[in-house]
């Protein structure tokens, strides 16, 4: 109530106002613009929307976001003009409508995958293979977590309830167009690239 009662009164009163969070889901329902800090540097300032769906570093992916983003160590491959991902010792091929992601990565460099669990879907012949470790129930979703290997990503899914059972093996895919790619050294965002609207693979 209170958060509401202050989005309320700070629009009617039409000035500008700094609000001091550390709580990021308040920072994203209430603010116009949203400045990130770590350690007394900002990491980034823009509007909630790009905060979330294009977090500038690895820290901001990791801050924002409940649950965060997943973020999974990434090895890219070039093989007869294919190029390739591997996570987590998974290989997958990036397909010829996806080749912009071939003008961000370069095979010698090492990146985190960045992907949000809302933008995975779990589905048959699925890019990724992994065995369910855990199951939520949100109410008007559900949370999944899946292991690959000794990585748990999590999968968030529009629905109540699902039929499957902690240890069952699936396969699953991502959103393309909401994959983020981040330097492994910098922790710095690669960008290079437009945000079109591709697709679920």
């Amino acid at each position: 109530e209170a958060r509401s009662f202050i989005k309320n009164m700070q629009h009617n009163l039409g000035v500008t106002t700094f609000y001091v969070t550390h709580d990021q889901a308040e920072a994203l329902a209430l603010a116009d613009r949203i400045a990130v800090l770590k350690e007394g540097e900002i990491r980034q300032v823009d509007n909630p929307r790009n905060v979330y769906e294009k977090p500038a570093d690895s820290f901001v992916a990791n801050f924002i976001g409940d649950p965060p983003m997943n973020l999974v160590d990434c090895n890219v491959q070039l093989e007869n003009g294919e190029l390739k991902l591997n996570l987590e010792d998974q290989l997958f091929t990036i397909q010829e409508k996806h080749n912009y992601i071939k003008k961000l990565l370069d095979p010698d460099h090492k990146y985190l995958l960045g992907i949000r669990p809302e933008h995975l879907e779990i589905k048959k012949d699925g890019a990724l293979k992994g065995k369910i470790y855990a199951i939520e129930t949100l109410g008007s979703e559900t949370l999944v977590t899946v292991s690959i290997k000794n990585k748990k990503i999590r999968i968030s899914i529009s629905e109540p309830y699902l039929d499957y059972d902690i240890g069952e093996k699936i396969t699953f895919d991502f959103y393309y167009d909401m994959l983020r790619f981040y330097d492994k050294q910098t922790g710095k965002l690669v960008e290079g690239r437009d945000n079109q609207n591709q697709g679920i693979s």
